[in-house]
């Protein structure tokens, strides 16, 4: 089994209620998204969607969407292994609330 890389990383800077694409990704590809939130202040969220298309010729609809929580132990939030077939999938994350911060992120490609 080949070792996971960065597939695709950057810093956004939120604009408060604005989604935001991290980036689209085409399979196939089993990838991660890692979210580095330790700027999120303990009042303030981030809403972190994953969409994919099932089928190549089909709808854009979402396979989950998370928040991730300013204040928690846990510094870094991940998604866990999304697989991603032919069709792709697109990462997003949108800050509702508070003072809007940059976030630091990696989708590493698991295979």
């Amino acid at each position: 089994m080949p070792f996971p890389s960065s597939l695709a990383n950057g810093s956004q800077a939120c604009t408060i209620t604005t989604v935001h694409t991290l980036q689209t990704v085409n399979g196939p590809a089993t990838v991660e998204l890692h979210l580095d939130v330790n700027a999120l202040a303990a009042d303030e969220t981030l809403e972190v969607a994953v969409n994919l298309k099932v089928l190549s010729g089909g709808t854009v609809r979402n396979l989950f969407t998370d928040n991730a929580k300013g204040g928690a132990t846990e510094k870094i939030w991940r998604s866990g292994p999304i697989v991603i077939l032919n069709a792709g999938a697109t990462f997003t994350i949108m800050q509702p609330t508070g003072t809007g911060r940059t976030i630091d992120w990696n989708i590493a490609q698991l295979s």
